[in-house]
């Protein structure tokens, strides 16, 4: 992909050079984890020696260590997708990089550390893109100097890179290279400068935008603070790790169920129960469905919010949390109203203790800036009969609104009682292995696969497997 004469103007040639330096002498599979990097997967490489270092607090305390380079590289992508759609061209590059280095330096604990501090301290360093936003677009030399210094990334990790291809990062080779790190640093804090002389040049730094400037980082201070006040759950990090939990193909069987169609295509706003044994699949079922509904939930005016209810996080089964974390989810998607604001900053200033009612009754207010919205909560069964209660009660406030539209759907126990009995005027599906049948066959089936691929097991027979999966599937039926 090149750059026109319509895009940001910035010449292409030193950043395909970059990449190809880079990725010169390199491996096939280092070269796939170069083209398969993103923001996502920056830290995993899938080796089983990466996974079990992944799990160490280390690479956890790595990971925050590198947040600053992190999100100046994602502001920076986003920028460009914005402005010209060439993110793939000056991004993808970047994430590569940094992605192969560090999987070369994972073999080497004090040199994995010791790379990880110099990204960090050019994170440090690194001009913040959206500092410079409002005035990107507008001048082309401010727009190269802060591409610039995005580029000498690629350059530090060719470097680097050179040094573990060479000798697997001996001390000989190591101790050279980390002195130059010093003229890298230099070079970055040159880069700085040369964006702030060019944003000086386009009165970036003038009185009035200077208060404009801080007037946003406070607003959006304040809005920070009022989030974390109503939420500190990692609601999206819980998503994560049952997306990785979820068996690729399995869970689409709720959508073909001809009850759940009709729920979902009707415009008034209701609710829908699924019910099932412990070890049934309701969690993970839960964020199958949180996915699935998502690219319908992505214009403005709706949205789509979730809890999970852990026994294993006891903080997840209070009810205000949920609450606050269904409240916080609404409310990054919008600009904060004033009067929410306000109401809010006075429960968090301690004026007013905030309780169960207040909560829902703010969730009530900020549903009304939205037109259409799905709320999911699994594991109702798991809390206390007193939250069960609070659960039962804003489901039947919430559905009675005139405005928005807004779509329950509870994941519980079958054998729970009250919320049976709460929800019985709703649809409901008990998940039996009627409706999973299928996932199960296809686990099974897979899970043999890949036991035969790896040697772990061997039949002889052709149809003994079929015959293993039928066993499995048959057996399930006892559950």
């Amino acid at each position: 992909m090149s750059l026109g004469a319509t895009d940001i103007g910035v010449p292409t040639a030193p950043w395909e050079d970059a990449k190809a330096r880079f990725l010169e002498g390199l491996s096939g599979p280092e070269k796939a984890l170069f083209h398969e990097a993103s923001l996502e997967n920056l830290f995993y490489t899938g080796s089983a020696a990466y996974k079990k270092y992944s799990a160490d607090s280390k690479l956890r305390a790595v990971s925050t260590r590198l947040q600053p380079l992190v999100e100046s590289v994602e502001g920076f992508g986003k920028a460009l997708d914005i402005f010209s759609n060439t993110s793939s061209l000056l991004l993808c590059p970047i994430w590569g990089s940094i992605r192969v280095v560090l999987h070369m330096a994972e073999q080497y604990g004090k040199c994995f550390d010791k790379l990880a501090e110099m990204f960090s301290r050019i994170g440090d360093v690194l001009p913040r893109f959206r500092t410079y936003e409002a005035i990107f677009m507008g001048h082309k030399r401010l727009r190269l100097a802060l591409c610039n210094a995005y580029l000498a990334i690629i350059k530090f990790s060719v470097d680097a890179k050179s040094v573990f291809l060479k000798a697997g990062a001996s001390p000989m080779l190591w101790t050279p290279f980390a002195k130059r790190f010093d003229n890298y640093v230099s070079e970055f804090r040159t880069c700085q400068k040369n964006v702030e002389k060019e944003a000086e040049t386009c009165h970036m730094i003038e009185s009035k935008q200077a208060r404009e400037l801080e007037l946003a980082n406070t607003k959006a201070k304040k809005r920070r603070e009022l989030l974390a006040f109503l939420s500190l759950l990692d609601y999206r990090g819980h998503h994560r790790k049952l997306q990785q939990l979820r068996h690729q193909g399995t869970g689409s069987w709720l959508a073909e169920i001809q009850s759940f169609r009709l729920w979902l295509e009707t415009t008034t706003s209701d609710c829908f129960c699924c019910f099932g044994i412990p070890g049934s699949g309701k969690t993970v079922l839960a964020s199958t469905i949180i996915d699935s509904m998502s690219p319908f939930f992505v214009d403005m005016g709706s949205a789509i919010c979730y809890h999970y209810c852990d026994y294993s996080n006891v903080s997840t089964l209070d009810i205000s949390l949920i609450f606050g974390t269904l409240l916080r989810q609404l409310l990054e998607r919008i600009e904060i109203p004033a009067d929410i604001a306000d109401e809010i900053h006075q429960y968090s200033e301690g004026y007013r203790n905030i309780l169960p009612k207040d909560l829902l009754k703010l969730l009530t207010k900020v549903l009304g800036c939205f037109e259409k919205v799905m709320l999911v909560l699994d594991g109702v069964d798991e809390l206390a009969k007193r939250d069960q209660t609070a659960v039962i009660e804003a489901v039947d406030l919430l559905t009675k609104l005139s405005s928005p539209v807004v779509k329950f759907m509870i994941f519980s126990r079958r054998e729970e009682k009250l919320i049976r009995r709460a929800f019985e005027c709703y649809d409901f599906i008990d998940i039996s292995v009627e409706y999973v049948r299928h996932d199960i066959a296809k686990f099974v089936s897979d899970s043999i696969d890949e036991k035969l691929q790896n040697h772990e097991l061997v039949i002889q027979d052709p149809g003994l497997k079929q015959i293993i999966i039928n066993t499995l599937v048959e057996g399930a039926e006892d559950m």
